[in-house]
């Protein structure tokens, strides 16, 4: 019986630390996933990009460095990321706005 109320008595003043110790670290937890959903962000519209311009290069390399079928190809191979989902209509769309 001792025992029990010296550890009841020992972690009295514990209550509510656990709530502390989210509060402190949430923030940067937040910071760190956000972060991350960012930078895979970034890596998508990289790889997008590079894809874009490779295409549009090897357009040019088969219709004779045409720039008018170049620029097209380009973009629309850059339509996704201005809301087109790879197809024509939708490709036109986003390159006319």
């Amino acid at each position: 019986m001792q025992i029990k109320g010296m550890l009841s008595r020992l972690f009295k003043g514990q209550r509510g630390a656990a709530m502390t110790e989210l509060l402190v670290s949430l923030p940067a937890l937040l910071l760190m996933g956000l972060g991350g959903l960012q930078s895979a962000l970034l890596f998508d519209a990289k790889t997008t990009i590079n894809y874009a311009t490779f295409e549009a290069v090897r357009k040019g390399a088969v219709n004779h460095a045409q720039s008018d079928a170049m620029r097209r190809e380009l973009g629309l191979r850059l339509a996704p990321l201005f809301g087109g989902d790879g197809s024509a209509e939708k490709a036109l769309s986003a390159i006319t706005r």
